[in-house]
């Protein structure tokens, strides 16, 4: 992950990474097609932008019919100028709007990606005022009302979009790949057991769904921990879910880089992934699920959407049902051949459907599509 750290590294620092992406095009050593398709990649958050960007860009740029520049930065033209496809991932400002008009005009195609319902955020969101109060939302309509493509994660997503939008909608779906995961270390610990949530703070509502249970398992087992990772990241989020569950049993880890979630994610026995019932969670993707089990961890999740595909290789919850989360918990830590079987089943099912080798024929499909309209 060389050249991912090095990136994700300059994520505070508002350094070009650019060199970085040239530096893993050299790498690969390939002689590119005189008539290479020619994309240029602006990047929104560096934290989503593993699956949106790095994933299948990383796997695409093997293809030497593909030519990639990846930037942050959406006022360099001569990105711009020199591409056939201009594919946006989840940003949204003033510059693009009027770059990306510029570029149709000049007949190059642009895509537009997401993986969030964001115009269905809910109230309780930390961020909803900053997203309504914003400008983000009306960019985001100007910018999908221009492109030719937007691409989402998931079915879901799509139905919830295709009536606000005239555009063809694809569905990409979250990737990884399997070679960032191989060089995890057997972390767990031996002296007791990790009950672990790895995600954003903002998810206090859909953690308190899960915390009655914790609380009462860790009054029962005193070999538990609970680990959770970039929980105080966000700058003024004060409220605690996991109230009632004793600090000195506590693990906090900061951070969502891939090398520092897959390291931390690597000490976890048992992952959780509980979610409220609205559009906005509806519309996610299965990222814990795939997260969680390339680091050796079962799942427990809400039975909502984003898990449903892969039932039969974690543990659901109906309707966020206190008894019932404590039953699907209680399983994994009592049982520990059923814990590493279904950590097993569910790792072997992300290799199987989620590598990226395996699907980035979908990417190939759209961008020549696009090319040759």
């Amino acid at each position: 992950m060389i050249y991912l750290d090095r990136i994700y590294k300059k994520k505070e620092t508002g350094i070009n990474y650019q060199n970085d992406w040239q530096d893993f095009m050299s790498s690969l050593g390939i002689r590119r097609k005189r008539n290479a398709i020619r994309i240029s990649v602006f990047t929104g958050p560096l934290n989503v932008a593993y699956y949106r960007v790095f994933t299948p860009f990383m796997e695409l740029a093997k293809n030497p019919g593909f030519d990639i520049r990846v930037t942050g930065m959406v006022n360099q033209q001569e990105d711009i100028d020199w591409a056939d496809i201009l594919y946006f991932d989840r940003c949204a400002d003033k510059t693009i709007i009027s770059e990306a008009t510029r570029a149709k005009g000049s007949g190059k195609k642009i895509l537009y990606d997401t993986d969030d319902y964001m115009h269905g955020i809910p109230d309780s969101h930390p961020h909803k005022r900053n997203i309504e109060n914003g400008r983000y939302l009306m960019y985001m309509d100007e910018l999908c009302a221009i492109c030719d493509v937007i691409t989402v994660s998931t079915d879901y997503l799509k139905a919830l979009y295709k009536p606000r939008y005239s555009a063809e909608i694809e569905v990409l779906p979250n990737c990884v790949r399997i070679e960032d995961y191989e060089s995890i270390p057997n972390n767990k610990f031996t002296s007791w057991l990790t009950i672990g949530w790895g995600g954003s703070p903002t998810h206090y509502d859909d953690l308190k769904a899960v915390t009655p249970a914790l609380i009462e398992l860790f009054q029962k087992y005193h070999d538990l921990m609970l680990l959770t990772m970039n929980y105080n990241a966000v700058e003024g989020f004060q409220r605690d879910a996991f109230e009632g569950i004793p600090n000195e049993r506590r693990i906090f880890v900061g951070g969502t880089a891939p090398h520092i979630m897959k390291t931390g994610m690597g000490l976890i026995d048992i992952g959780i992934a509980p979610l409220l019932y609205n559009n906005f969670t509806r519309a996610k993707s299965n990222v814990k699920f795939l997260e969680y089990s390339l680091c050796g961890a079962a799942m427990v999740a809400t039975e909502i959407e984003p898990y449903l595909n892969d039932r039969g290789c974690l543990g659901l919850v109906k309707n966020n049902d206190t008894n019932t989360w404590l039953a699907e918990i209680e399983k994994l830590i009592i049982n520990r051949e059923l814990r590493t079987q279904t950590a097993n089943a569910a790792a072997q099912r992300v290799k199987r459907e989620y590598d990226i080798r395996s699907n980035v024929y979908r990417w190939e499909k759209l961008i020549k599509r696009l090319v040759h309209k």
